[in-house]
């Protein structure tokens, strides 16, 4: 396994060697496989390599291996030098390193909306979740003094979660309004999180849960275990695609087209046919509500990351989706 260090500043060696590291692209998607290159120059014994790159989180991990070349995800968004070492058995060695542009997930699937861990406080709580597209769909917190209010996951990571109080939503001007969609979610699922009585929590949908054309459901209080409906609302019926859940991380892609609403789930994939016309009701998103009277309780878990895009992407790009999202939040 990787080691976590701080990245050594580039140059040339001692001992008589130097080394020049190349790459395959040096402007990569997030999750693109980027191939990291040394070429050594005026060793003379077997040589060691030294590859640094970053992790998810941004942290330096140090990888020794006999080979030049090494395979990285480029799985860190933004600019930054990674690093080559090399040391062979006769003592010489050297040192490189190369800049890297590393794209973002948003503009990989060019997500409309989509929330991490930037949220503008007042009194502790949350009062806008930003939307870090830059694209103006702030989710914003009603006036109701018990707001949603931040946490931490894992130790490392911050989330949002809520109060368990039926003024706890945030309202987004984004429309619910399209014939088709596309949308992510990452949270962590805890039994002792939820009270009893509950039917159905809400990680997005609108102010009334009977219009709602989208939403993810945790639901519900009366089975054992309990599970995730990613669904979609019509003048028939809800056609969900569902799956059970238990305590911990919950990763979900889901996408609605043509009659059709496909959803990843926890690693399964299900796709269910949707007959009907789209409800009307609801105009905009709203995260993690309980604004309705058929709202039990708010959705009192912490959400990681949540991604909109209005309209659907293939199914290739919804599996490596599910897949960017398992790189950007590890087990």
């Amino acid at each position: 396994m990787p080691s976590i260090l701080t990245r050594p500043s580039g140059g040339g060696g001692a001992g008589g060697g130097s080394i020049s590291i190349a790459l395959s692209d040096s402007t990569p998607d997030y999750g693109d496989d980027v191939t990291i290159t040394a070429t050594p120059t005026g060793f003379t014994g077997v040589i060691t390599y030294t590859f640094y790159v970053r992790s998810s989180i941004g942290q330096w991990q140090r990888i020794d291996q006999a080979s030049n070349a090494y395979v990285w995800a480029a799985s860190y968004a933004g600019t930054y030098d990674l690093c080559v070492s090399a040391m062979d058995t006769d003592g010489n060695s050297g040192t490189d390193s190369v800049s890297i542009t590393v794209g973002t997930l948003e503009a990989k699937y060019g997500f409309d909306a989509a929330y991490k861990n930037q949220v503008e406080l007042v009194d502790d709580k949350v009062n806008v979740w930003n939307d870090i597209t830059g694209n103006g769909y702030d989710a914003t917190a009603p006036s109701a003094t018990t707001r949603c209010y931040t946490s931490k996951w894992g130790g490392s990571s911050e989330c949002v979660s809520v109060y368990a109080t039926d003024d706890d939503r945030l309202e987004t001007a984004l429309s619910m309004q399209t014939d088709e969609v596309t949308i992510c979610g990452v949270f962590d699922y805890n039994d002792n999180a939820v009270q009893g009585g509950f039917d159905s929590l809400y990680m997005f949908g609108s102010g009334n849960a009977s219009s709602t054309r989208y939403q993810a459901v945790v639901v519900d209080d009366t089975v054992s275990p309990r599970f995730l409906n990613c669904s979609v609302r019509t003048s028939v019926n809800v056609f969900a695609v569902t799956s059970t859940i238990s305590n911990g991380k919950q990763v979900f892609v889901m996408k609605y087209s043509s009659g059709t609403n496909r959803a990843i789930i926890n690693g399964t994939t299900a796709s269910i046919s949707v007959t009907g016309t789209l409800s009307g009701g609801a105009l905009n998103y709203v995260l993690l509500n309980a604004a309705a009277p058929n709202y039990s309780l708010p959705f009192p878990f912490p959400v990681h990351y949540l991604a909109i895009k209005q309209t659907a992407i293939s199914d290739a790009e919804q599996d490596q989706l599910y897949q960017d999202l398992l790189t950007m939040y590890p087990a």
